[in-house]
């Protein structure tokens, strides 16, 4: 999936000029950027949450547009609750075309939330859940906002490693501020800096750019 013309307006001023972003298949695709860089925008906007009439989205080399209405391209998990809070955890995995039995196998933790519902789960678990039930999916692309906010480090683990399991069947495309767990992921790395979406070649640039002050060990 290819984004050009990508352009981020807030209250008229332009913080994001006309960039192109790539997400491959079978690869995890990460953009990092401080707050207010436009990086939520840009995947509400895939979505269809966010107006940018100047956005081209193609496929395979054909454009697409209006992505999020073409059925099994693309899931999207943003930062706040995007699920009813009275959806039962096993309405859930209905929703998104999965099986009961096969997730509760791979995911242990959660058999007995079958009929619990969302609102009654803690932060954490919500977020783990749902983003374990996008990513399992059977999508070509799935975007996660701060997939990594409010999550143990236990189950960051589970979640770093689904998110490389799923990878070679389906493109991700992620942004979160734990840019350690980011890196450790990622196949391919895009930095948004000076309103511009870069395409990174080496981690030494996140310091030459100025979001590290440096290098990570």
């Amino acid at each position: 999936m290819v984004l050009e013309n990508v352009t981020i307006v807030y209250g008229g001023r332009r913080v994001l000029e006309a960039s192109t972003l790539r997400i491959e298949p079978g690869r995890v695709t990460a953009l990092l950027g401080r707050n207010g860089t436009g990086k939520s925008s840009i995947f509400r906007s895939i979505c269809g949450l966010y107006s940018d009439p100047d956005l081209s989205v193609s496929v395979d080399g054909r454009r697409i547009a209006k992505p999020y209405t073409v059925p099994g391209l693309i899931n999207y998990i943003p930062q706040d609750a995007a699920h009813p809070p009275r959806l039962t955890v096993s309405a859930l995995l209905t929703h998104y075309g999965l099986r009961a039995g096969a997730f509760y196998e791979r995911y242990p933790l959660f058999p007995e939330l079958d009929g619990t519902q969302l609102r009654d789960l803690s932060p954490g678990t919500e977020r783990l859940l749902v983003t374990l039930i996008a990513l399992e999916a059977d999508t070509r692309y799935t975007v996660l906002d701060e997939p990594f906010s409010n999550i143990m480090p236990l189950h960051k683990d589970m979640l770093t490693d689904t998110i490389r399991r799923v990878a070679t069947r389906k493109g991700v495309l992620l942004s979160d501020h734990q840019y350690r767990t980011v890196l450790a992921v990622a196949d391919e790395l895009y930095l948004i800096a000076d309103r511009r979406i870069r395409k990174l070649s080496a981690v030494r640039e996140l310091v030459e750019f100025g979001y590290l002050r440096e290098k990570p060990g």
